[in-house]
């Protein structure tokens, strides 16, 4: 289920008038980071997989529009397919002799994201989550898949938890997309009208 916003989206283009940008603790930023930087000579360079690593270790640690920005070079790129199938074996292969590496777990989960394994992918993050509960964007992420699931409470149910530990403009976004997909477009609103233009960045990351 993918629902383009379409016309309606003109009254979120407005000035950013919002919250904080989200920053709850995070016990493996630091992993992520270091992630993001080894793969970045070879991501500027067109290599795919190095993009994609690139693009899951900005979006682990809160830089989504940065994160989008480089799935949508992943996406455009010619041997996503092929090379997205080769790395997800050696992803498999690694994680069968290390189950429980945080940082083999996200690069797993978001492919089987860009496959549309919604399951697979939200089996993986609620794993994930466990190791690092205040980290919102594992709650995001988990809450984004549940909305395609069309599981409405019980994304907006996470999300709540996530403004809890971290009031901020992102999961406000995640929030009004959740209501939004399921009809509830007043509410969506008063979420997304403290968000800034993030509601674009959240529908260009779908599969």
């Amino acid at each position: 289920m993918k629902t383009r916003l379409g016309a309606c989206l003109i009254i979120f283009i407005i000035v950013f008038i919002g919250l904080p940008t989200a920053g709850a603790g995070q016990l493996f930023q630091g992993e992520w980071q270091k992630l993001g930087e080894e793969a970045s000579q070879e991501a500027e360079k067109g290599d795919v997989i190095a993009m994609f690593k690139k693009g899951v270790s900005l979006a682990m640690i809160g830089e989504f529009e940065a994160a989008v920005d480089w799935f949508d070079r992943v996406s455009e790129h010619p041997d996503r397919k092929s090379e997205g199938e080769a790395y997800q074996k050696e992803l498999e292969e690694r994680l069968s002799k290390a189950p429980e590496d945080h940082i083999l777990m996200g690069q797993k989960a978001f492919l089987h994201f860009t496959h549309k394994e919604y399951q697979e992918a939200l089996k993986i993050l609620d794993r994930m989550e466990k190791q690092d509960p205040e980290n919102i964007w594992l709650d995001n992420y988990r809450a984004l898949i549940l909305v395609e699931q069309e599981k409405f409470s019980l994304a907006r149910e996470i999300l709540r938890g996530s403004l809890e530990k971290d009031e901020n403009r992102y999961t406000r976004a995640f929030m009004g997309y959740a209501y939004w997909q399921e009809g509830q477009y007043a509410r969506a609103a008063t979420h997304f009208l403290r968000t800034g233009t993030l509601i674009f960045s959240i529908n260009k990351l779908l599969p």
